[in-house]
């Protein structure tokens, strides 16, 4: 009898060291099976199959790299407005540099002006960089 493959599971790619394993590879601190041997009754093989699900995923995550006073550039969202005549694409990406007042949370950032240090606006942290000057 011939064995049809299942649709629903496909392949997956041979995993390279030092390449992050597949999320059906890696064993879940809950339940201590990893998901393809709970629904495909087998596990996918794996140079990597001890590590944990937080150091995988967490892994990609930045540190917070931002200290008080810093001078940071906050990305800006400009709506075009046709009657006016003004296209949002003409526009620079970043505010012009603002100072790094202080954390609201974990990853939320209060932002002042650079003369008075008056508060200016509220960011998250993906929506700010570093201002480095250039010369030339």
């Amino acid at each position: 009898m011939l064995k049809l493959p299942s649709v629903f599971f496909t392949a997956t790619r041979p995993q390279k060291l030092g390449h992050k394993p597949t999320r059906s590879s890696v064993t879940h601190s809950a339940t201590g099976f990893t998901p393809s041997k709970v629904s495909l009754g087998r596990d996918i093989p794996s140079p990597l199959l001890n590590i944990s699900v937080a150091k995988i995923y967490d892994g990609d995550r930045l540190h917070n790299m931002y200290k008080v006073g810093d001078l940071v550039v906050c990305k800006q969202y400009v709506e075009s407005k046709k009657a006016e005549y003004f296209s949002s694409k003409l526009v620079l990406p970043y505010h012009e540099p603002i100072k790094f007042i202080r954390f609201l949370g974990p990853v939320t950032v209060l932002m002042g002006d650079l003369t008075n240090g008056f508060v200016v606006m509220k960011a998250h942290l993906s929506q700010i960089k570093k201002f480095c000057y250039t010369s030339g």
